[in-house]
């Protein structure tokens, strides 16, 4: 299979190409290799395999990426490619989506056909799902982190490779010149000590000046870890295929995860509706008492899974207040934390001082004590 099969030479498409590359004879030729497969497969009482994609057969996961042979033997050497590190996410995002699934449904199922659902469960119902899109939002944020991180290596990349091209072309212009140069030194003669001087100056000079871009190209090897120009040359096909593959696919499983955010969104109104004969304070009441530690088990899940900062997090639960239509909740900033904790350590310098100021005190007056008694005597 070729994405870009070859053509005529009047530019036509070549037929059997564009045949070959149709989504129909991939479909007949993974048929026909499934049917031999479940040959085997059923003479040892194995599940058949299917060659239906995941959309032709309703499973609504997202498919792992293919990682190739280089992948597999990068993996043996304890190192993980972007190819790899997608699939992880890919891993994770079904895992998570199967889970949300499985709970948001069972509980949606609990609001509906309970008659008179206890206030306290339709509090937990309506948290859960409200900490469900929390974590799907985190991991919203995860995936475009990395998709701006590809976006910005790739970004650098492309200015890096325009610097290393204009250093190539002056590296060859400079060696050109020194060898008209060492020419033209060449054919001059001693004995014309002016126009020799001139000649064996120039020389010098494109000597001295493909020094100092010979100096640049060995620094920005080493600075990328390149030993030769031909590495740098296979990072920028690396580079290339991040650009074409990788980012569209965290683009792809960036707009995934919102789908999925506005699916449970739906849930959560749906569930919400059931509430509509319950007091409302009460309900809000009995939901406050038990978000702080539902929000306390999303945020461990977050950093753990997802590595999501405290900042993120945080944004993430002011999103999903926006979207089920509560006051995003009052965070205070690094300024204001900064504030406080320095008039807790004031405070706490303050206690010390008074505590100390007491001691010498007690101390001052046991030793008053002490002389009186000892003159007394």
């Amino acid at each position: 299979m070729n994405k870009y099969p070859k053509s005529t030479k009047y530019g036509r498409q070549n037929p059997i190409s564009e045949r070959w590359n149709s989504d129909e004879q991939l479909y007949a030729w993974r048929k026909l290799w499934a049917d031999i497969v479940n040959r085997d497969l059923e003479e040892k009482n194995i599940e058949p395999i299917d060659p239906r994609s995941f959309e032709a057969r309703g499973i609504l996961l997202k498919p792992t990426i293919h990682e190739g042979v280089s992948s597999k033997k990068m993996k043996k050497k304890g190192k993980v490619t972007e190819r790899m590190k997608i699939n992880i996410l890919i891993r994770k995002d079904n895992s998570l989506i199967l889970s949300l699934r499985k709970t948001v449904k069972a509980l949606t199922e609990l609001v509906v056909t309970a008659a008179k659902l206890l206030l306290p469960a339709l509090a937990d119902a309506l948290e859960e799902i409200r900490v469900s899109m929390i974590i799907l939002e985190c991991e919203r944020k995860s995936i475009n982190n990395m998709k701006h991180q590809a976006m910005n290596e790739v970004r650098d990349a492309d200015e890096f490779y325009v610097y290393f091209h204009k250093l190539q072309e002056d590296m060859k212009a400079t060696e050109e010149k020194l060898k008209e140069a060492k020419k033209k030194l060449k054919l001059t003669p001693k004995v014309m000590k002016q126009k020799y001087n001139s000649a064996r100056s120039d020389v010098e000079h494109y000597e001295f000046e493909l020094k100092e871009l010979k100096f640049k190209m060995q620094s920005i090897l080493s600075q990328n870890e390149c030993e030769t120009e031909h590495d740098i040359v296979n990072a920028k096909s690396y580079f290339e295929k991040m650009r074409r593959f990788e980012i569209p696919k965290l683009e792809a499983e960036e707009k995934r995860m919102d789908a999925e955010i506005q699916k449970t969104l739906v849930q959560y109104q749906e569930t919400e509706k059931q509430a509509d004969e319950a007091d409302a304070e009460e309900l809000k009441a009995e939901r406050m008492k038990i978000r702080p530690e539902k929000e306390k088990e999303a945020r461990q899940k977050a950093e753990a899974d997802y590595n999501i900062s405290e900042y993120d997090f945080n944004r993430s639960v002011d999103t999903v207040s926006k979207l089920i239509g509560e006051p995003p909740p009052n965070y205070l900033t690094k300024a204001e934390i900064a504030r406080q904790e320095e008039y807790a350590r004031y405070v706490k310098q303050q206690e010390e001082r008074q505590r100390q100021i007491e001691e010498r005190r007690k101390a001052r007056n046991n030793q008053n004590i002490k002389n009186k008694n000892e003159r007394s005597r």
